[in-house]
């Protein structure tokens, strides 16, 4: 777990000043609390705290199958081999959060704003509403924002969701193997082109190497096959906010607008504030600055 307090980033956890914010920054599938390196400081320096928790199964508690440390991959054994994390639920994910949330409540740090990136919006928006009281903003960042008794692999199958670019790097059957996997490290200079495009097309060459590197070859799929839970009185009661990725490839465009109109006839009376980066689906790396100043006056306002 990455915890970063306002203006310095101690090992230690130190209280936000009365007037700061707490950032919860949730990832996305294969990532980790590392991803969010080159953010956390900008935000810690502004006089937020910054907390970002691996969900199960990723950064240090990644658990691979035997087969992807076998190389030259035999990849029939590795698209076929069950993973270790096909038992990880959504229940586990937002059992993570909610414990970040609690620390974050038990530091008496600033009001918590809640950040979910790509499939961690599913995470997210389960926190919304379970924890409705406990958040003060909600921002999805290139993310699902399931209605309500709809899962993502629901919006995946959507028209939408067409021009993904993520579909063909999957290797196997969910079904079988119990998670979405990929091989970051392949050998394939069209495999690896084709990861790059789909997640860090904007990101410069040392960095997408330095990225991909620190992905998990599996994401469970239990989150991704789970309906979400979202009500009016309780995750619609809460403030929300809609980052845009306009030249996103693993998250459509045309699927990001259609959350935010499904939003929209779902809670009127609460619209969702939306921000727009001419950026890629990783604007964490590729527009750090930029990211930083809207989620900084999304803080603020």
């Amino acid at each position: 777990m990455l915890i970063s307090p306002p203006a310095v980033a101690p090992a230690r956890a130190n209280a936000a000043p009365a007037k700061g914010k707490t950032f919860l920054l949730v990832h996305g599938s294969w990532h980790s609390s590392a991803h969010w390196q080159r953010l956390a400081p900008l935000l810690s320096a502004a006089g937020h705290a910054v907390i970002a928790p691996d969900l199960p199964g990723h950064g240090l508690s990644a658990r691979f199958p035997k087969s992807y440390f076998q190389r030259p991959i035999d990849i029939a054994a590795f698209s076929s081999e069950p993973s270790p994390l096909a038992s990880v639920t959504l229940d586990q994910y937002v059992s993570a959060v909610a414990e970040s949330v609690d620390l974050a409540l038990q530091a008496d740090w600033g009001p918590i704003v809640l950040v979910g990136h790509s499939m961690g919006g599913v995470t997210t928006t389960a926190i919304a509403e379970t924890h409705s009281k406990q958040i003060h903003h909600i921002v999805y960042l290139a993310a699902f924002m399931p209605g309500h008794g709809a899962s993502a692999l629901d919006y995946l199958g959507a028209p939408e969701a067409a021009g993904g670019a993520f579909g063909p790097l999957l290797l196997g059957d969910p079904a079988k193997t119990g998670c979405a996997r990929i091989d970051m490290r392949s050998a394939d200079p069209k495999y690896v082109a084709a990861l790059q495009f789909a997640l860090y097309n904007d990101v410069d060459p040392p960095t997408f190497q330095a990225a991909a590197n620190l992905l998990t070859p599996d994401d469970p799929i239990g989150h991704f096959a789970t309906p979400a839970v979202r009500t009016l009185a309780k995750w619609g009661s809460v403030p929300r906010s809609y980052i845009r990725t306009l030249k996103d490839h693993a998250l459509p465009l045309a699927l990001q607008d259609r959350f935010i109109r499904e939003t929209a006839s779902f809670a009127p009376d609460n619209p969702t504030r939306t921000f727009d980066i001419d950026s890629g689906h990783s604007p964490f790396l590729s527009k750090t600055q930029v990211l930083a100043e809207i989620l900084l006056e999304i803080a603020s306002a």
